[in-house]
C-alpha cells in the first residue's frame, strides 16, 4: 500500500493505533536503548491518551506487553468529548 495513492492506507482508528502502533513504538524504543532498561515512561497527549487508555484497558497480548513495560503513564490533554465519533460503540459512549 502506498500512502500517496491508496486511501486504505489511511483507514485506521485510535483502537488500531493503541493496539499495534503504541506497542510497536514501546518495543522499538526498548530494543534500541543501550542501558538495559526494560521499562519506560509514556507521556501522551490528546489522541495518544485515547490510544493508550484503550491499549491498557483491553485484554489482548499487546496490552500485557505495555503493562509489563511501562513504569508510568502520564495523560495530558485527554480527549473528553467525542461528539463527531463515527463508530457505533464510540457514538454510544459519546451520547451517554
Amino acid at each position: 500500500m502506498s500512502p500517496d495513492s491508496d486511501p486504505e492506507y489511511w483507514d485506521f482508528s485510535f483502537e488500531e493505533f493503541g493496539r499495534y502502533d503504541m506497542t510497536a513504538a514501546v518495543r522499538h524504543i526498548l530494543n534500541v536503548n543501550d542501558n538495559g532498561d526494560d521499562k519506560l515512561s509514556l507521556i501522551a497527549f490528546s489522541e495518544g491518551t485515547s490510544s493508550a487508555f484503550y491499549a491498557l484497558s483491553m485484554d489482548f497480548p499487546e496490552s500485557q506487553y505495555l503493562t509489563d513495560h511501562l513504569n508510568l503513564f502520564v495523560s495530558m490533554g485527554t480527549v473528553t468529548e467525542m461528539r463527531y465519533a463515527d463508530e457505533p460503540v464510540l457514538e454510544a459512549i459519546a451520547s451517554s
